[in-house]
């Protein structure tokens, strides 16, 4: 892994819809499934779902929340990176229908590594900075799920819409190291067509989870000379109760220093990260010098894992 020093997270911000969906509001009777099964099994309760909003309008809600955060004029930004896997339209990106309601003239487009995406996007974003061609790129996971979901099937249950965003920039002492991997044998696992709902196997998503997401936290660990006992927060994607679980186990590591936000929220796909994120800094449970490790795994497979050092 190559770290990238002086580079650093400046502001946060997340958003989510008003509508509160819980498992009790949908009908579970008929697709094989019941409200403990889904709270034991998978730890939802609820997610949040979008009614008269698209993925753009979460990310610009997200946005506008970093923007404040970091204490920046809009127009101090010089790059917008969106990583959607549910967009508003093939065309034009998110991004760009975002950054017009932005109202800021920046170049922006989407990524696509599904619930990895925002760690391709931390990768991409700090190699820009490092080049000095960029000095702040908004970075935005947004995500609406529900518009592609089949509420006839049992894989319902698992989603949630939101957006959470961060902006990128030079920080004197702090770093980013980002490492990403692919494997297209994992392309049917979760799939999604054009005009189509997404079709998901869950076995296969669990066996890759457990297998992929803890070796891929140790190591990058290793590789950057880090003890565990030195990360103060594990904030990862979150595809499922029992996959998170699994990999504390297997890492050893303390269940109260990993971020779970799948409970009130489901799996929100790319903006999982940056919610998770913005959640435990809001609480004010993020401090100057903390190492943070966000890790995921997406459908593709896509998976990757940013360690950052934390300075603002």
């Amino acid at each position: 892994m190559i770290k990238i020093d002086n580079v650093g997270i400046i502001g946060i911000g997340s958003y989510v819809p008003e509508k509160i969906l819980t498992n009790e509001d949908i009908d579970l009777s008929g697709i094989g499934t019941d409200s403990s099964w889904t709270k034991e099994k998978l730890g939802i309760e609820e997610r949040r779902v979008v009614v008269d909003e698209n993925p753009s309008d979460l990310a610009y809600h997200a946005a506008i929340a970093a923007i404040k955060d970091a204490g920046i004029d809009k127009e101090e930004i010089d790059l917008i990176i969106v990583a959607t896997s549910s967009p508003d339209r093939i065309s034009p990106s998110t991004a760009c229908i975002m950054a017009k309601r932005l109202d800021v003239k920046k170049p922006a487009f989407d990524i696509n590594a599904v619930c990895t995406g925002f760690v391709y996007g931390v990768q991409l974003a700090t190699n820009l900075i490092s080049t000095k061609q960029y000095k702040k790129i908004l970075l935005i996971g947004a995500d609406a799920y529900s518009k592609i979901t089949d509420w006839t099937k049992r894989d319902c249950v698992f989603f949630g819409d939101g957006a959470g965003a961060i902006i990128l920039s030079e920080v004197n002492g702090g770093w980013v190291s980002t490492d990403i991997f692919g494997d297209a044998n994992g392309k049917e696992a979760f799939t999604c067509h054009h005009s189509g709902k997404f079709r998901m196997d869950g076995k296969a998503v669990y066996e890759f989870g457990t297998s992929t997401l803890p070796k891929t936290i140790k190591n990058s660990l290793e590789e950057l000379q880090i003890p565990k006992e030195d990360v103060a927060w594990i904030i990862p994607h979150q595809p499922g109760h029992r996959v998170l679980l699994k990999t504390a186990e297997l890492l050893d590591f303390p269940l109260d220093k990993m971020v779970f936000n799948m409970t009130k929220f489901g799996n929100t796909a790319g903006a999982s990260i940056p919610m998770a994120l913005d959640s435990l800094y809001r609480q004010n449970k993020i401090n100057n010098g903390d190492i943070l490790v966000l890790p995921a795994i997406g459908s593709g497979w896509t998976f990757g894992v940013s360690v950052i050092k934390y300075v603002k």
